[in-house]
């Protein structure tokens, strides 16, 4: 997955009926969504080639980065299509490419 340039960092405001619609329409526990540079959210703070954040399940220094630096990894990039509506991992790597994992 890579990034696209053109990012409208817009959260949707859909209304309940929009929402019960389309709830059928969500992507699953385990599916990665993009994640793009140009939303802060997405940014992971580390040194090295990648880079991952995860709220559990996963290492201590991984766990460590999530929400830090006032960011909201969770709600990041488009983690509104998830059917949690959130994320539970955000990856970054040099090479552009960008993720969050639904949760």
């Amino acid at each position: 997955i890579r990034s696209g340039a053109n990012y409208l960092g817009f959260k949707s405001d859909w209304g309940l009926e929009e929402t019960v619609a389309t709830s059928q329409l969500c992507a699953p526990r385990g599916t990665q969504l993009d994640c793009p540079s140009e939303d802060n959210n997405c940014k992971v703070p580390c040194f090295g080639t990648s880079c991952k954040a995860c709220a559990s399940g996963c290492s201590r220094r991984h766990r460590k980065r999530w929400q830090k630096n006032g960011r909201d990894h969770a709600n990041a990039g488009d983690s509104d299509y998830c059917c949690s509506g959130e994320f539970k991992e955000v990856y970054w790597h040099i090479s552009g490419t960008r993720y969050g994992t639904c949760a």
